[in-house]
């Protein structure tokens, strides 16, 4: 208009000219004394509502008629356009508008024509739930993150536990969307995503396929455990894609992931797949690869994984290792639960991690090339010898060696770096003398299950912390407490299961498992993991006789007496009272016994024995 003369016409019928100023002031003045015109914004209005009721997936307050205000901010009216009789300002007090209330509803008429723009409604629930108050339940999380008007520059939206069954058309809703999460949901579809999405999780819901996010060009993490998906074909390109967590699915084949070039991080634990497929891939950035628990046979074609340096291959059906190039750059590799009956290291020249519990291997070879070698583990391998030379292990940081026959530790010269030995069930009679000049810096050490029944080649151990003796034949109570008194550092001691310690604690638990991932704990370290324990010793020790809780109470003041440093004795911990009475306790036990420990314990050992006998 540029402030030309416009022709009005008022409810009286007559031509005016006004300004745009004065011509914005009329129509308001009109719509609120007219009786035969109807509001401007009516039809506009219903014709919205009508689409808003067709697209229910999103409960918005209906607005009230208001006139038809642009949402560009008009200029001020000139007083002459402003003029009216009392009788029009009392019949027209919703003339009055504050700015507070021209924003409220200049963002309610924006939020509407976006939401009833769309043809589709892009959340679906479970049938067994009340879809209206679902969908309650989700706008306000949605809103906890950002007003309405605000949803298209949302970056980052959790729709985890929603019920939800599908997600259509979020690259409408939420454009700028960069992560996204809707795990434990019930899924099954999945279209339209933003194409700013960088981090994705959809873990635990039902997806069979890979069509809604296949192509997602600035996406950089994806996490779809514990769904359905059987393969990966027709994936990407994702040039940006560094992580993906594919476990617990039905995937068969690893062969399409050759082509995610720039990945870092690969997991495929809990699938079906029998066949490695990596030998002529160009998968040059990939370094963790987990493959555990598939149904894997060999160990072959993964030379074209240059820089991988993790490679988790337990609980397979792997038999053999055949390679055509070493694994420069591999740095752990696992293997544990498999059906090897050989291993030779010498394709694993940089390896500082490797374990090959419970296998059937008779024979290693090549430890001479791994002398970088810090963790090693081969526990359980059938009962039989394994034939390697052990001297090659003496850079070891920490070994574990249980379930085996070895009766060779006098072998064990110079392993001066060695401080975690784990020589459980290893049917061991006797510690060499020189044990603690062999390996001087051990700090902890499990010799559990074996045929022990003195400790005394332990006394040299300046830096032992821990000491595990569960299921020995330790008999000499006051030479094994001399012993220990010798350990200067010790904290944590664990005798159960000793003739010294017998009918003093209820029987152990040897199967424990982890409070988390609810797996099985290895046999040897079960004991020590019992949650229940405590509960179940309290109960225990309530219900001894008098003269056996006497008989604890002296066997465990005798230890914390004469080792003030111990803080876990046979898995109960030592209070403040027992090391504040452990010398009275000790003293007045020898007082009614009358005479020294040694003479007393022989008589409970020989009394014990006609006890079994009668």
């Amino acid at each position: 208009m540029n402030g030309t003369a416009t022709p009005t016409e008022n409810t009286n019928g007559n031509i005016t000219s006004n300004t745009t100023h004065e011509h914005h002031a009329n129509n308001t003045h009109n719509y609120h004394n007219s009786t035969n015109t109807p509001p401007l914004t009516t039809k506009r209005y219903k014709e919205k509502q009508k689409e808003t009721q067709h697209h229910q997936y999103f409960k918005i307050e209906e607005p009230q008629p208001t006139p038809n205000i642009t949402h560009q901010r008009q200029p001020i009216p000139s007083t002459s356009a402003r003029q009216h009789s009392k009788e029009e300002e009392d019949g027209n007090e919703e003339e009055e508008y504050d700015d507070e209330y021209d924003d409220e509803e200049e963002d309610d008429d924006e939020q509407n024509i976006f939401l009833s723009s769309h043809s589709n409604n892009p959340f679906h629930f479970a049938s067994h739930v009340d879809t209206e108050e679902a969908m309650e339940h989700l706008i306000q999380c949605i809103e906890n993150i950002a007003p309405k008007h605000e949803w298209r520059h949302i970056r980052s939206l959790n729709l985890s536990h929603q019920n939800l069954t599908s997600v259509v058309d979020l690259a409408d809703l939420f454009p700028c969307l960069e992560e996204l999460d809707i795990s434990n949901n019930a899924i099954t579809e999945i279209s339209r995503l933003p194409d700013t999405l960088q981090v994705f999780k959809v873990k635990k819901n039902r997806l069979t396929d890979i069509q809604g996010f296949s192509s997602l060009p600035n996406i950089q993490y994806i996490d779809l455990c514990d769904n359905a998906i059987d393969t990966f074909e027709g994936f990407g390109p994702c040039l940006h894609l560094r992580i993906l967590h594919a476990e617990n699915n039905k995937l068969y084949s690893c062969k399409p992931f050759r082509m995610i070039n720039s990945l870092t991080t690969l997991n495929l634990r809990s699938n079906v797949i029998k066949h490695l497929r990596f030998g002529d891939t160009e998968m040059y950035e990939l370094e963790s690869l987990d493959l555990s628990y598939n149904r894997l046979e060999s160990l072959d074609s993964i030379e074209g994984l240059h820089n991988l340096r993790i490679l988790n291959l337990d609980h397979n059906e792997i038999e053999s290792v055949t390679l055509q190039m070493p694994m420069a750059h591999l740095k752990i590799l696992r293997l544990n639960f498999n059906r090897l009956s050989t291993f030779d290291s010498t394709m694993f020249p940089d390896l500082r991690t490797l374990y090959l519990d419970t296998n059937q291997i008779g024979r290693i070879v090549g430890f001479s090339c791994i002398p970088r070698l810090i963790n090693f583990s081969l526990r359980d391998q059938g009962g039989q010898k394994v034939d390697f030379n052990i001297r090659h292990l003496r850079g070891v940081r920490k070994a574990y060696l249980s379930g085996n026959m070895f009766k060779n530790i006098y072998l064990m010269h110079d392993f001066f770096t060695l401080e975690y030995l784990e020589l459980c069930a290893a049917s061991i009679n006797e510690l060499p003398d020189n044990f603690a000049s062999l390996m001087p810096n051990l700090v902890v050490l499990y010799l559990s299950n074996n045929f022990l029944d003195s400790i005394r080649p332990l006394r040299k151990l300046r830096y032992l912390r821990k000491l595990v003796l569960i299921g020995n034949k330790i008999t000499n109570l006051s030479d094994t407490i001399h012993d220990i008194s010798s350990i200067s550092h010790l904290s944590f001691l664990d005798l159960r299961e000793n003739p010294i310690s017998r009918r003093l604690y209820p029987p152990l638990k040897l199967t424990v498992t982890k409070p988390k991932t609810q797996k099985k704990l290895t046999r040897y370290l079960a004991p020590e993991h019992d949650a229940t324990w405590p509960e179940r010793d309290a109960i225990f020790y309530n219900n001894l006789a008098e003269h056996w809780k006497l008989r604890r109470d002296t066997y465990r003041a005798s230890f914390i007496k004469l080792r003030p440093t111990l803080e876990v004795l046979d898995h109960c911990s030592v209070t403040r009272e027992e090391k504040e009475t452990a010398e009275f306790n000790v003293s007045q036990i020898r007082d009614k016994s009358g005479g020294p420990l040694r003479e007393r314990t022989a008589a409970e050992q020989e009394s014990r024995e006609n006890d079994t006998l009668s």
